[in-house]
């Protein structure tokens, strides 16, 4: 309750963090303030307003969690896997700015490299200095968490072991190892039970816990030879999970993820009706993972789950998405309508795959985790203006987030990524027409809202948020302008015209270069400026190795627009793949060569790997950010997006 007479204003609530929010809501709605991931917008007021207030809420949805860990390990501003207290203060500050209340700071990634797997053979070596570093970091996450009143889940399995357990175990059955070469002890076998507890005991020990645990069995993974036999390892080991958990936890909640119901040849609807209702009347919490998007979502096909509680899940990203993307309409309505229908809809989980980025739709999923019905696009774009940039620029800036909207928020997909950061896109021809039009019509849209958004840069030139987001945008945009000059090189490639293809070739690479020459003015950018830092934090001389391994693992899943992987990856790899293709329209060949593509992909990995990141073949720009940008733009003006 926030309410006012003439001289006092009074903040209301049933709690001392309910208090805490009102004091927040009052400055951001009341008073102008911006609390954003990346920074806060702070207006200056002559006085504070007190006339006329009167507000009364409470949250649609009990539980609001923000993902602020999914394990990979690449740069700060995407993955928190290595953040220290500094980082970790930011992040926690703001969940608790925007009202969230639960978060993950430890997950089952990093497990394996805290040792705690190491209980299944403790004669292994200590931690490492790194492993130390991060587990002491997280400590003071976790306690920081508890001031602020802000419960933190973990994400856990039954019975993960690592191949040296194994050799050291004949006697024990396992499953077969999954997709990312996990190995997991039989659930019918009693030392999967006997494990998993000792983990968890452990585990509860070392960080302590708020009792939420969240397990989906055989997650991404069909551990049978037949369908039959993996539903019942998969329910098998959901059963001996629960049991375990309840003996090491007895308030443990479990927190079941629906990622793996989207194989839907596997998760018939008979099958998963099955299972739902052999944990019925269990203390179970179920989170629908991607519930944004219906050819994912499990909710909508069993009628909300059929009474047990559960959370609207909203992933969007993965861990390359580091582009604006997301359908805000069709996201919002899903939203309002689950809430609308289903009363067991308790909680609302925001769940990136990395962080700090796609900024403009997560900030607007914060809000409708508190109050979904407040909000509309239109409504959104005005606030977010105001409370970003302050009430002199909003009229400006409500016409470029219009537009960017346009261009980038209206589709589901990932229509988004850049080509350049994915080896799947040299190792396969792309040739689309329609391709070639959307992308134009991305591109050409973007760069009319970056045209408009200069027309306010000296009224924002103390403003890192302007900044910020001008970045997003010219990344936004040059890719954009890459993908349709990729395409249009690739489409001449197939017709031999080795002049046009000349012509795309060239911009491509000029593109890639304005977009490295962008990304050296910003240290948040950096993996080099990550990396010395982190290895004089913790004393560790396995970063470098570790994080450059972490930022393209699993065939480029984790690339993202960092500034050495343009000079040092990106470019060289692109170079390279048009120096082949060029070299058969020579020859006369137009077939596409997948075979040699293979070995660029390959040797470009490896040189990534093997070698300490070199600033000398990095290209640097002489000056501050806007001039970098404002640069890119008069290159990539000149394109007309008709030279086919």
């Amino acid at each position: 309750v926030i309410e006012s007479d003439r001289s006092r204003l009074y903040i209301v609530g049933n709690s001392p963090r309910a208090v805490l929010y009102g004091v927040y809501h009052y400055l951001e709605f009341g008073c102008g303030a911006g609390f954003f991931v990346d920074g806060e917008y702070i207006p200056k007021l002559k006085q504070l307003p007190f006339e006329n207030i009167k507000i009364l809420q409470q949250p649609r949805f009990k539980l609001r969690l923000w993902n602020s860990d999914f394990g990979h390990h690449s740069l700060w501003k995407y993955q928190s896997a290595f953040w220290g207290e500094r980082q970790w203060e930011k992040q926690i500050s703001w969940i608790n700015k925007r009202k969230l209340n639960l978060t993950n700071l430890v997950n089952l990634y990093k497990y394996r490299d805290l040792g705690l797997v190491r209980i299944y053979h403790p004669a292994t070596k200590e931690l490492t200095k790194l492993e130390k570093y991060v587990s002491e970091s997280d400590k003071a996450a976790l306690k920081l968490c508890s001031k602020y009143g802000i419960d933190n889940i973990y994400w856990v399995n039954f019975g993960d072991v690592d191949k040296e357990f194994v050799d050291k175990h004949p006697e024990i059955k396992f499953s077969k190892p999954d997709m990312y070469g996990q190995i997991y002890i039989d659930p019918d076998d009693p030392q999967g039970a006997e494990y998993t507890k000792k983990f968890l005991a452990t585990l509860i020990n070392i960080y302590g816990t708020d009792h939420y645990y969240c397990y989906t069995p055989y997650c991404e993974f069909s551990p049978g030879a037949t369908d039959t036999e993996s539903i019942y390892l998969k329910t098998q080991a959901a059963r001996k999970f629960y049991k375990t958990l309840k003996e090491v936890d007895p308030k443990a909640t479990w927190v079941l993820d629906t990622w793996d119901f989207v194989n839907r040849k596997l998760w018939t609807q008979e099958r998963l009706k099955n299972f739902f209702q052999t944990f019925t009347n269990l203390d179970l919490f179920i989170y629908d993972t991607q519930a944004e998007i219906a050819s994912n979502a499990s909710f909508d096909r069993h009628d909300g789950f059929y009474g047990t509680q559960w959370a609207f899940g909203v992933l969007n990203s993965f861990a390359t998405d580091d582009e604006s993307h997301g359908a805000l309409d069709i996201s919002m309505s899903r939203i309002k309508a689950a809430a609308e229908k289903y009363q067991n809809c308790i909680g609302f989980f925001l769940v990136p795959e990395l962080t700090n980025s796609n900024i403009f739709y997560w900030h607007l999923m914060s809000l409708l985790a508190w109050s979904p019905d407040e909000w509309n696009v239109d409504s959104y774009i005005a606030y977010f203006c105001r409370h970003r940039y302050g009430r002199q620029s909003t009229p400006v800036m409500e016409t470029v987030w219009k537009k960017v909207v346009q261009a980038t928020y209206q589709q589901e997909g990932y229509f988004h990524r850049a080509r350049y950061k994915h080896e799947s896109r040299i190792l396969n021809l792309e040739t689309s027409e329609k391709d070639l039009r959307e992308n134009a019509r991305r591109a050409l849209t973007l760069r009319s809202a970056l045209n408009t958004a200069l027309q306010v840069n000296n009224e924002q030139i103390n403003n890192p948020l302007y900044e910020n987001d001008m970045v997003t945008l010219a990344r936004n945009y040059l890719g954009y302008c890459f993908n349709y000059n990729f395409v249009a090189a690739n489409r001449a490639f197939t017709a031999g015209d080795r002049e046009s293809f000349d012509i795309h070739r060239a911009l491509c690479l000029k593109i890639l270069s304005d977009l490295e020459l962008i990304l050296s003015t910003r240290k948040d950018y950096s993996l080099k400026a990550m990396i010395d830092e982190l290895q004089s934090l913790s004393g560790s001389d396995q970063v470098s190795r570790i994080v450059r391994e972490g930022s393209i693992i699993y065939h480029d899943y984790t690339s993202n627009d960092v500034y050495e992987q343009f000079g040092l990856y990106y470019i060289p790899r692109m170079q390279k793949y048009f120096e082949v293709l060029g070299d058969r329209i020579d020859s006369g060949n137009t077939t596409f060569p997948k075979e040699e593509m293979k070995k660029i992909v390959k040797e470009t990995r490896e040189n990534w790997l093997e070698n300490e990141l070199d600033l000398s073949r990095c290209a640097r720009f002489k000056g501050p950010t806007m001039p970098a940008i404002k640069q890119a733009m008069r290159h990539a003006q000149s394109l007309t997006f008709e030279q086919q």
